[in-house]
């Protein structure tokens, strides 16, 4: 645990400012409008809260991963569905992701089919994390932050001229896609839960506090992180909003930013900032791989195939974890082919079956094993059924497995 400020802020916003930020916000701009920034008022508040709440433990116990904290707190049979949750279906969806977002960026600039474009992507995620460990990981990603500011911030104004200046840009804007409140209450509140609650149990964030060289680095490097990806994502859905005067209104939501860079860029400046766009996704995948390889790593293999062992996975174990996980997450990105799709369904899930018992593991003596065990069970089944059925009742599958989760887990926990 040596990292300073400006490494650990770095890597939180290179990590928030993957293909999710940056091509899904602008493409949801696009198609939904200024009502879609509510996702990313929970990720920066809850983020912060748990740098707040939440490091002076990760410190102390020198947690790296959720699984570790479920082991030590209820019993290392709590520990396998966490591990699973994470390893599976939230950080290899999230990898699937940045390949999406990766085979976009080469299939627009270059021509070439989506399926090819995804596994260049793919060989080059794979090679860049198997290469490289976290702390390369951190300091290639600060710098890379800087760039990709500067490149958004850029997009930003050429767009705005374009259009005459940000009020005449407003003005030419139809009054649903600039209405902050044009989604449904629902809607709203399952993205705030979706995203604010994962935020709070984020493993990456943990990691990243658990490797500053103190808290107050830690808490600060964490707030200015996630405080410059809020700012950065105003303008990411803006540019969704106002490319709606300037590119076809067909285009599809993925492929709104890179369009839209070639048309208001000079084409050697668009080139730089796709080169920086791509590194930054790269970024982006190789730290979902590093997290999810590490977890499963430790928190299965270590744990439950090959206990004996009882000591750091070694690095061939973590190899072949980032290759199994990176397969899965290959096959995801070419079957699903959708940013916002992959990413719903993976946080909604994950945040069901965790947010409540990591509450609990931290802030509830009562809490007991069959509670967690038993509140994470139901949770996943209710969310992933509810998913299956189209989310019914024009309701997340959210809002209903943290229901189930938080009841069951009180109720068994009391009764145990």
């Amino acid at each position: 645990s040596s990292l300073g400020f400006f490494p650990i802020c770095g890597t939180i916003m290179a990590t928030a400012t993957g293909s999710f930020a940056i091509i899904a916000t602008s493409g949801r701009g696009f198609t939904t409008g200024l009502s879609f920034l509510s996702w990313n008022i929970g990720y920066v508040l809850f983020g912060i809260l748990a740098a707040l709440l939440l490091s002076s433990a990760i410190r102390a116990l020198k947690l790296y991963t959720i699984p570790e904290l479920f082991k030590r707190r209820f019993g290392k049979w709590t520990a396998l569905l966490p591990a699973l949750t994470i390893g599976l279906m939230f950080l290899v969806p999230l990898f699937a992701v940045q390949l999406v977002g990766m085979g976009s960026v080469i299939a627009s600039t270059f021509g070439i089919k989506f399926e090819l474009a995804v596994l260049i992507g793919f060989t080059l995620c794979v090679g860049f994390t198997l290469a490289g460990g976290m702390f390369s990981v951190a300091y290639t990603d600060a710098l890379q932050m800087l760039i990709i500011l500067f490149g958004i911030i850029l997009l930003f104004v050429l767009t705005i001229q374009q259009l005459g200046g940000v009020a005449e840009a407003f003005n030419n804007s139809s009054p649903e896609i600039i209405n902050p409140f044009s989604i449904s209450f629902g809607d709203w509140l399952s993205l705030l839960l979706i995203f604010g609650t994962l935020s709070f149990v984020y493993q990456t964030t943990w990691q990243r506090i658990a490797a500053a060289k103190s808290r107050k680095t830690a808490v600060r490097a964490v707030t200015a992180g996630f405080s410059v990806v809020f700012i950065m994502t105003i303008l990411t859905v803006c540019i969704g909003v106002f490319a709606r005067q300037l590119i076809p209104l067909e285009t599809m939501p993925d492929m709104v930013y890179s369009t839209l860079m070639t048309k208001v860029m000079p084409p050697k400046i668009a080139g730089l900032f796709v080169v920086t766009l791509f590194s930054a996704i790269l970024t982006s995948a190789t730290s979902f791989l590093l997290s999810g390889a590490t977890s499963i790593a430790r928190d299965i293999y270590v744990d439950w195939i090959n206990p004996k062992t009882k000591k750091e996975p070694s690095l061939k174990i973590l190899r072949l974890a980032t290759i199994f996980m990176a397969i899965i997450g290959l096959f995801i990105a070419l079957y699903v082919k959708d940013i916002w799709t992959i990413t719903i369904y993976a946080k909604a899930v994950s945040a069901s079956i965790l947010f409540f018992p990591v509450l609990a593991a931290f802030f509830w003596k009562q809490a007991t094993s069959i509670g967690v065990i038993s509140s994470m069970l139901i949770a996943a089944f209710v969310a992933i059924l509810w998913q299956s059925y189209g989310n019914p009742l024009a309701t997340n599958a959210v809002i209903p497995g943290m229901t189930v989760n938080l009841l069951t887990l009180v109720i068994v926990s009391l009764l145990t």
